[in-house]
């Protein structure tokens, strides 16, 4: 459980240094609202990757499998694992 804090506090600090967006926004997986932009996402962009990302599920669930997954695997700054 002390992990688990310890990833929710960094996600904290996170949120407060991307002042309000995403911290997924740079370096978005290919289910993000941002990555495939047209006229039906654009709403769920502005919604979801900006303030209010903690409620986007595609968030919550990349918070998630970074909590489950070994951690031998290397994370770079975006929390995107990293291929070597």
């Amino acid at each position: 459980m002390k992990n688990a804090e310890e990833l929710k506090n960094r996600g904290f600090r996170e949120t407060l240094r991307t002042k309000g967006k995403c911290p997924f926004i740079r370096n978005s997986f290919k289910e993000c609202y941002c990555m495939d932009m047209n006229s039906l996402r654009t709403d769920d962009a502005i919604y979801y990757c900006g303030k209010n990302f903690t409620k986007c599920l595609i968030y919550r669930e990349k918070m998630v499998s970074s909590l489950l997954t070994p951690q031998t695997r290397t994370y770079g700054k975006s929390g995107r694992e990293e291929n070597d």
